[in-house]
């Protein structure tokens, strides 16, 4: 779960600083994952899906919106940016 963490966070991370500078994305992230260790510890109905699908619905969103918002910045600021 760690490992999952540092390297879902650094590629959000990498976005988050050389392109589109907006932190949402691993707000989102980090809720996500906070799901996925909270369902380790807590006992829910269900199996756990009440934990686990909103879980990956966060990840992926965060992930999905570090892509869109990476993808608009390559075109709408790159003077002021290090887009490497």
């Amino acid at each position: 779960m760690v490992f999952a963490f540092i390297v879902g966070f650094y590629s959000l991370w990498h976005g988050y600083r050389k392109h589109h500078h907006r932190i949402v994305t691993l707000f989102i992230f980090s809720a996500g994952i906070t799901l996925f260790v909270v369902h380790q510890f807590v006992e829910v109905p269900y199996y756990g899906i009440t934990l686990i699908l909103p879980g990956v619905i966060a990840v992926l969103t965060a992930h999905y919106l570090n892509y869109r918002l990476c993808r608009k910045a390559n075109h709408c600021h790159s003077t002021d940016c290090n887009h490497e």
